[in-house]
């Protein structure tokens, strides 16, 4: 199809399907991406990526830059390559009617650079778009309110269904808050849940936490890790970052140059510098 488009630009001297023949050009391409990136991005974690291989999707749709399948999945890459079918079409009806109308009317030659552009315009804009949406999901961008609404509703059901199983007030909770992030087709949740008791025992949270991991990995799709967090009720939950001054920064900044990373990501406990 791109090398007939490129004859037909070449023999009619048109310039929008010139450009919609460079287009097409980058179709096959995109596409075998878009199959490399996904089946490596479903890969399961491994001691180096413990989050597992999600942000390879993200880094897929950069390259990209269909629906339906992709809003089901959750796919960011699917995306950007339903994005780029649905832009081939659009820029082919341009090139088509531009050519068409720049051949039927006098003085209408000027339409065809014109389509070229719309064209051109058309490709950067959706590029960009994916771009922005894939760039946003690499520097670990929160999940949004509807996806976080979802999970909380499953959470709270699963606390409730707990507190009416016959185990003693109190222990279950309630949910205080939920975040996360996204790592291609993946959800890599946090869930902060508050006790009304200070007595509860560590059984009691790992049965809390092992019902929330099952029950939100099974009722919201595309949830891959979960991670629960215990608080008193009525205590503020404390920022998981550490406050440094610049004291430590500097002090940092200049031990990094003689830290290595030879242990392949793997953390070795217990292990201390042998001193010369």
């Amino acid at each position: 199809m791109a090398i007939s488009k490129g004859f037909g630009g070449w023999y009619f001297h048109s310039q929008a399907l010139i450009a919609d023949a460079m287009h097409a050009l980058t179709d096959l391409v995109s596409d075998f991406m878009t199959l490399a990136t996904v089946s490596w991005a479903l890969k399961p974690p491994t001691k180096m990526f413990p989050n597992g291989f999600g942000k390879v999707e993200s880094l897929g749709s950069l390259g990209v830059s269909t629906m339906k399948i992709a809003k089901e999945r959750k796919s960011s890459v699917l995306a950007s390559n339903a994005v780029h079918h649905r832009i081939d079409s659009l820029t082919a009806m341009v090139a088509l009617i531009s050519i068409s109308l720049s051949n039927i009317l006098q003085g209408a030659s000027w339409l065809d650079p014109v389509g070229g552009l719309l064209v051109s315009l058309m490709v950067i804009r959706a590029g960009w778009s994916n771009s922005r949406a894939a760039l946003f999901e690499l520097a670990d961008m929160g999940i949004d309110d509807e996806m976080c609404y979802e999970i909380k509703k499953v959470a709270e059901n699963t606390l409730k269904a707990e507190r009416l199983a016959g185990v003693k007030p109190g222990v279950a909770g309630k949910v205080k808050s939920v975040g996360g992030i996204k790592s291609g087709q993946n959800f890599l949740v946090d869930i902060t849940v508050a006790l009304e008791e200070a007595t509860v025992t560590l059984e009691d949270m790992a049965r809390i936490e092992g019902m929330l991991r099952e029950q939100v990995g099974e009722g919201v799709r595309g949830v891959r890790k979960v991670r629960v967090k215990f608080i008193e009720e009525g205590k503020e939950e404390v920022s998981e970052f550490v406050e440094r001054g610049e004291e430590d920064l500097e002090s940092e900044s200049g031990s990094e140059a003689g830290h290595s990373h030879e242990n392949g990501g793997e953390c070795k406990h217990g292990e201390k510098k042998k001193e010369k």
